[in-house]
């Protein structure tokens, strides 16, 4: 993979929204690779459902955000677990096709699939006999 196909934006580990009173932003792990077809990310997005993931695409960046629903009533004394919201920006470059973008959750797991744009996709050139 180049850097000109998938990149990732610059981001703190922890943002705060505009507004005190809102919840953390994380920003989730990620691994990315290539496959002669697509460029494929793996986001951990620990506590977040499927019906939990936006995935937008607008003027090349790909943005991606997860919420925590939280159920607890109780008053919580303790906590090391990151309660909060994530939230992940790639820029996309011309060699991908956003109309082909997957998205997956498992297990906490977001798995992103973005297509190659047809003009960068190996192919093979059949041979005929003269």
């Amino acid at each position: 993979m180049t850097d000109k196909e998938l990149t990732k934006k610059q981001q703190t580990e922890v943002t705060r929204r505009e507004q005190s009173h809102e919840r953390p932003v994380f920003v989730p792990a990620a691994d990315i690779w290539e496959t002669p077809e697509a460029i494929v990310l793996k986001m951990d997005m620990p506590g977040v459902g499927p019906d939990d993931v936006e995935v937008n695409v607008q003027h090349g960046t790909m943005t991606v955000q997860g919420r925590v629903a939280t159920a607890r009533t109780e008053r919580v004394l303790y906590a090391e677990q990151r309660i909060g919201d994530y939230q992940s920006e790639f820029a996309l470059s011309e060699d991908l096709d956003p109309d082909t973008i997957t998205a997956q959750m498992n297990a906490g797991v977001l798995t992103l699939t973005v297509g190659k744009a047809a003009k960068v996709k190996p192919r093979k050139i059949a041979i005929t006999a003269g």
